[in-house]
């Protein structure tokens, strides 16, 4: 079985629903959502912004570029 061999999360919900029998589901919940979940099950509400946060950022791309710059910053290991 290999991760990336799947197109999205609806084929892994797919695998997992047949390799255990159980229906499992994708759910896409909207930012406000999502954060009052995280918020509701204990999460404290700064760290829940946090979060958001960098998922946003993720769906921007801001983590999607390389280069050397923390190399740079640490030495060259």
């Amino acid at each position: 079985m290999s991760w990336t061999a799947h197109a999205d999360l609806d084929d892994i919900a797919a695998l997992i629903t047949d390799l255990t029998g159980r229906t499992i589901r994708r759910v896409v919940a909207e930012d406000p959502e999502w954060t009052a979940t995280l918020i509701d099950h204990g999460m404290p509400a700064f760290q829940a912004t946090m979060l958001l946060d960098m998922v946003q950022a993720a769906r921007r791309g801001e983590f999607a570029t390389t280069g050397k710059d923390l190399e740079t910053l640490i030495g060259a290991l």
